[in-house]
Parts: C-alpha cells; structure tokens; sequence
C-alpha cells in the first residue's frame, strides 16, 4: 500500500495497478486457508456471481475496478479471519515507526508539488484530487491500538506513542479528509482519555480523569459558547458546514433512478460493470443534476462500473436494495467477530466497535477503497490476536 500512494502522489492515477494490488492483498494468506466459514462462503459466492456476470456481459474493466475498490474490502477481512495464523514476531513499533515517516515524507513532497489551498483557505496535501496522506496512519489504526494495549504500564512507551499519534493527526487532518479525521478521532478518544486517566502508568487515576473533564467541559464551553470562532475554525478545516460536494449530486441521482428503475433494477441493480447512462430512467436523473451544476459530464453517461464517490451510492446502483442489505449483514457478522474476539473486556471491545462504525462511516466519502483493503486486512489479524492473547484478561 506505501508503494502504491508513493505511485499515486508521483503519477496522479493508478488504477490500473488494482488487479496486482488484489492479488498481493490475498497472496500471503492462501498457504494459511484451511477452510472458509459458511458465511465467507456465501458472501464469496454472492459476490462472485456479480464479477463473473460483469467480466462477462458487461465492461471488463469497470467490473475489475468496481469489485477491487468497492467490494474487495469487505470479502478480505473474512478470509484473513478465517485463516490460520501463527504469529511469531511483534514489530508493531517498526511498522508504525515506518508508517508516520512514510507519510511525513509524502506529506513534505506533497507540500512542494502538488499542495491544494481550497475555498475556505485550508491546505490539502492531494495528488490529482486525491488525498494522499492520512490513508497510511487510517490504516495502522488497528496496530496503533493494539500496540497501546500491549504496552498501556509501560510510561515510556505510551508517550512515545501519544507523540507519533499526534503526528498521525496532523497528517490526516491535512489530507483534508473529514472522514478519515473523524475515525481517527473515534477510534483513539477512548486510548487519549486511557492515557491521561490511566493510574497504572504512574498516575493518580482518579484525580487524572476528573481533572480530563473539567478541561474538556472547559473546552467545550470555549469553543462553543465564549470564543465560538474556535468551533467554526475546526467545522471549516473537516468541512461539516460544506456541501458535501459532487456527492450530493450524486447521492440525488442514484435515489431518483432507484425511484424510477424497474423491479429488477431496484432489486438487484445494474451490475458491477454496468453502465448507468444507458438506462433512460439514469439519464433522466443525471440529466436533471447537471441543470444543478453537477459536472463531469461524460463520465457519469459513459463510463462503467462505481461512478460515485460514496461506496454506499455505488453498491445501491450496482447491487440494489440485495446489496444494501448484504453489506447491512456483513456489518453485523463483523460487529459479532469483534466482540467474539474481544470478550474478556468491554473497554477494547468499544474501541473496535467504534473503530468498525468509524471505518463504516469513512466509506460514505471514500472515492477508491484501495486503503480501505489493507485496513480491513490488518482489523482483521489483529482481532485474531486479541482472540488469542491473554493481554486483555489484565485489562479488567
């Protein structure tokens, strides 16, 4: 995945690197598979019917894209949890070590080359629109966690992590991607609040938490209601007051034509390699968002296969209301993994909660789930070592 936003910030586009991403994502674990749970089965064939249909009938390369980038995520993180794993080596520090000067470089490099000031003023570090920096650090979420668990008594190491975890921050907040910024800020909140409450680590816990409380009402209260312009500042640079763009375009379009569609387009959509603009219904409503100001024309009436910038818009025209509801039971049979996996302590088992919600949230304004692949992959490996590791035992 480095390689691959190393490429994407030199070159801009990089898609046609998907199909050796997708294999490189599931090489490593084939030698491990010694059996498919029944529900990994299932949303394999499911899905597979879908690519199979679309290689076939419909527009190669819009199914390969649309299948790798959309759909791959999902059917990854159950192949690696049904694998048959040993660990043996614990470089959670190197790899998160690599990871924020990996992204620091590729943040500095963007700064010289291809830095975006958008309209409220604010810098986002992009190739070709692209937000490069912040998927890195979005991606090791899981080990980050992990790692912080793993060493929560040990002072030294605990700040040398809040240290890298606020240089992750800056990184994702300059990517100017809400979504990112928000499941970083969901998935840490309860490890930031550990850490200034935490007794074990040379704290007085209760006095640390009661004091972390104050400060925050404080905060609030200065945020919101004493100098409000501190609020407004933070709503600019994650752009929750903005339109959310080309998506509400879209989002608009989808809706009408799944309004307008027949039976079996609404049920089970137009396929993965589809082409919306060949729908007369789809037409119309694209049509009717261009008299809006909604732009990129050809794009959307002649290319194949996710269009949208949100996954959800995407699998609601590919799949239909089956595929929404699909990915409504994978969401399930994930949450239910995570509290298999976590069960000996509620406290990790809200930070994965939250981390899933957050992930789930992300993909509303993911344009390409290529990080969202290996972020699923690593949840997964490292809910398998929480499943396996006493450490959560001490954690109560």
């Amino acid at each position: 995945m480095i390689i691959y936003l190393i490429g994407l910030a030199i070159v801009g586009e990089l898609d046609v690197l998907l199909p050796i991403y997708f294999v490189v994502s599931l090489f490593p674990f084939i030698k491990h598979i010694r059996k498919i749970s029944f529900f990994t089965g299932m949303i394999i064939l499911y899905f597979g019917l879908y690519l199979m249909y679309g290689l076939i009938v419909q527009n190669t390369i819009g199914t390969l894209v649309t299948f790798i980038a959309k759909i791959w995520q999902f059917i990854v993180f159950f192949i690696v949890y049904d694998s048959d794993i040993v660990f043996e080596k614990e470089n959670y520090k190197k790899i998160i070590k690599m990871s924020v000067i990996t992204e620091t470089l590729l943040g500095f490099y963007l700064m010289m080359t291809s830095t975006i000031v958008d309209a409220n003023g604010l810098v986002r570090l992009v190739s070709n629109a692209q937000p490069i920096t912040g998927n890195i650090s979005t991606v090791i979420l899981p080990i980050s966690v992990y790692y912080y668990l793993k060493n929560r008594e040990n002072s030294k190491r605990t700040k040398w992590f809040m240290s890298v975890s606020l240089i992750m921050l800056v990184w994702i907040v300059l990517s100017g991607t809400r979504g990112y910024t928000i499941e970083f800020a969901a998935s840490m909140a309860l490890i930031f609040y550990d850490y200034f409450t935490n007794g074990k680590v040379g704290r007085i816990s209760q006095k640390n938490r009661i004091l972390t409380i104050v400060l925050l009402v404080i905060m609030i209260f200065a945020s919101t209601v004493a100098v409000p312009e501190i609020f407004e500042k933070v709503q600019d640079i994650l752009r929750l007051k903005s339109s959310v763009g080309i998506r509400t375009f879209e989002n608009a379009a989808v809706i009408e034509f799944m309004k307008n569609a027949s039976f079996f387009a609404a049920v089970f959509g137009i396929g993965l390699g589809g082409q919306g603009g060949s729908y007369p219904e789809m037409q119309e409503a694209l049509y009717r968002q261009f008299n809006l100001g909604m732009w990129n024309r050809n794009h959307y009436l002649s290319d194949s296969g996710a269009l949208f910038h949100n996954l959800y818009a995407n699998v609601f025209m590919c799949l239909g209301i089956s595929g929404l509801f699909i990915l409504i039971i994978i969401s399930i049979a994930l949450w239910k993994r995570i509290t298999y996996s976590c069960k000996s302590s509620a406290w990790i088992r809200r930070i994965m909660h939250l981390f899933q919600l957050s992930f789930l949230f992300v993909n509303y304004y993911r344009w390409s789930a290529v990080c969202g692949i290996s972020e699923m992959i690593i949840f997964a490996l490292v809910l398998k070592l929480l499943k396996n590791d006493t450490m959560e035992q001490n954690l109560e």
